[in-house]
């Protein structure tokens, strides 16, 4: 398996809080439960406003873990679309032939899209599978919604 891990480090995902450091420590799990190695290679990209390919596919672990522990959080806008299309160059560019095809992002769902962007992305996601075979996966870390104000 090639994973690409996208974490979102927008405004949204507060420091002072302690968010960012529950995002990085869900994503060291994450990296630790997969058993990198020669079977499972991973990279890490980073987006914002901008996108950081943070480290390229690896089957080496400590250079992940190393890589999420050393990443400088953008702080901006969340532009999901330039992270998948980040992820998605790493796979082109470093993926192996006949091997499954991960992208996992990782944020707190408040994603800054135009109106005009949701069918591009809509169709961008569906022609990384049909194409790239491709399976991309959201984890939410908190929801953009309140679930207190719906009782």
């Amino acid at each position: 398996m090639d994973l690409i891990l996208v974490l979102d480090s927008s405004y949204s995902i507060s420091v002072a809080e302690g968010e960012w450091g529950q995002l990085i420590s869900f994503s060291r799990d994450v990296l630790t439960f997969l058993n990198i190695g020669e079977s499972v290679r991973v990279g890490i990209v980073q987006f914002s406003n901008i996108t950081r390919l943070e480290i390229g596919l690896t089957d080496d672990a400590n250079a992940a873990i190393n890589a999420l522990d050393n990443m400088v959080k953008i702080d901006s806008y969340t532009a999901l679309g330039e992270g998948l299309v980040e992820a998605e160059h790493a796979l082109a560019v470093g993926g192996r032939e006949n091997v499954t095809k991960f992208i996992l992002v990782i944020g707190d769902g408040e994603v800054f899209i135009l109106i005009n962007d949701v069918p591009y992305m809509s169709k961008y996601l569906l022609l990384l599978y049909i194409f790239c075979r491709i399976t991309w996966v959201l984890i939410l870390l908190k929801s953009p919604i309140d679930w207190r104000q719906m009782e």
